[in-house]
């Protein structure tokens, strides 16, 4: 096919696209300054002795290197699909190049080699002394087995079954938590964060499934299979556009309440220009969860006096999974305030009162809760000016002291008044 334009026809218009299905219509105005005129065979290379085009993998940078002391450019179109990148190859061979808004590249520690970061795949060119070479360069950057790692391909051809499975990224969310979850505490965040297989049955999970847009197309399914090896097709429900990542196909989700039944969730999603798919399995381990339960080493009844410093009361919690602790007061979540911090642990929350003022008096309820079920315990605090006992028992001691003292006193006079009585019957 003749990839050239004939300058004499004007090509400028609105252009429509139709299929037998009702408004499915894509619209495409061209202009004449949209217009590009692709050489007869971009993919053409010119590569001289000393010149040459390779990935550093160690490094993570695409260098080009000419055949002289100068070093030659890289122009780069960044791109999200195959078609995509096929017309920002035909840009890149634009008479115009310069003026084009490309990105462009041209620094290294070698003086006849010019370097960039590979952050993601697209249409490069490398242009200078003795070289001119264009690639479509694909990317699978993203998140794999945890950890983010960058792998780049020449070819699709050099993928191989389970380089296909890491172009998928698939994760999970938990989306059922207790009622008051507005209130959760950083450790209930973690105790909860999906970094294993293991689940607790009734859980409602949201699986996500993200594939690189160079090698797939649209239209995931998702299928549960079972432990008695059926599988059961599942209708995800709508998923917003999030093109946050925007090499990637936007995340697609599918809702699953766990059971010790299933096997794995399968994301499929199709290879993009053929009929085969490819399968991301993520093997479910199901248990049953246990209802929490509370200890504190304070009793629940405690008696602290007014302008006390530094008075607290601990709550901790166990379960399987490991419930969220909160406190409230008069149906209230206690937060941190002026006088009292609220420091959740792992598993346990309590309340440090820096003064133990009026307001501080009152009931405390301490909540654990998990998936299974919830469990309270309460805690009456009474601030007081002092205990009357204590009154009284100071007052005692006082009354005590002083008629000791006297008596002391009357001891040593009536020992002073016999001494001097002696020494006048001995002088007389």
């Amino acid at each position: 096919m003749d990839n050239t334009i004939d300058k004499n026809i004007s090509i400028d218009g609105e252009y429509k696209c139709l299929t037998n299905e009702k408004d499915d219509v894509v619209t495409v105005i061209v202009t004449p300054e949209q217009i590009v005129v692709p050489v007869s065979n971009p993919e053409k290379d010119k590569l001289d002795r000393g010149a040459s085009l390779a990935y550093n993998e160690s490094t993570q940078q695409l260098v080009c290197c000419s055949s002289s002391n100068k070093a030659p450019n890289i122009y780069v179109f960044y791109c999200i699909s195959y078609a995509h990148c096929k017309i920002g190859l035909s840009l890149l061979y634009h008479s115009m190049i310069e003026k084009l808004k490309l990105y462009r590249y041209g620094h290294s520690t070698n003086e006849n080699c010019a370097s960039m970061y590979m952050y993601q795949g697209g249409a490069y060119r490398c242009l200078g002394d003795g070289i001119d070479v264009s690639r479509v360069i694909f990317s699978n950057w993203g998140l794999i087995n945890g950890t983010y790692r960058r792998s780049i391909y020449w070819s699709w051809s050099d993928i191989n079954t389970q380089e296909q499975q890491n172009l998928i990224t698939m994760y999970v969310q938990v989306l059922h938590k207790p009622s008051t979850s507005l209130h959760l505490n950083p450790y209930w965040h973690y105790q909860n964060a999906v970094n294993s297989n293991t689940f607790y049955t009734g859980q409602n999970i949201s699986f996500n499934c993200q594939p690189v847009m160079f090698y797939f197309s649209d239209g995931i399914i998702w299928k549960i299979k079972w432990k008695n090896n059926t599988e059961t097709a599942l209708i995800p429900p709508p998923s917003p556009y999030d093109n946050s990542l925007w090499f990637f196909m936007p995340s697609q989700s599918s809702y699953v309440i766990i059971s010790t039944q299933i096997h794995s969730v399968n994301c499929f999603a199709p290879i993009w220009n053929s009929t085969d798919w490819v399968r991301k399995e993520y093997i479910i381990t199901a248990k049953d969860p246990t209802k929490p339960t509370i200890s504190s080493p304070d009793d629940t009844e405690l008696y602290w006096t007014l302008n006390d410093t530094v008075k607290s009361i601990h709550c901790f919690g166990t379960g399987d999974p490991l419930p969220e602790l909160r406190w409230l007061k008069n149906g209230k979540i206690v937060e941190s305030s002026h006088n009292v911090d609220v420091n959740y642990g792992n598993a346990s929350v309590s309340l440090t009162f820096h003064v133990a003022e009026y307001n501080v008096h009152g009931s405390y309820l301490c909540v654990a809760e998990n998936i299974l079920d919830k469990t309270e315990k309460m805690f009456n605090v009474y601030v007081e000016e002092g205990h009357p006992w204590v009154a009284t028992v100071t007052i005692t001691c006082i009354v005590l002291t002083f008629l000791t003292i006297l008596a002391v006193l009357g001891w040593r006079i009536k020992i002073n008044h016999d001494t001097a009585s002696e020494l006048r019957w001995r002088t007389s």
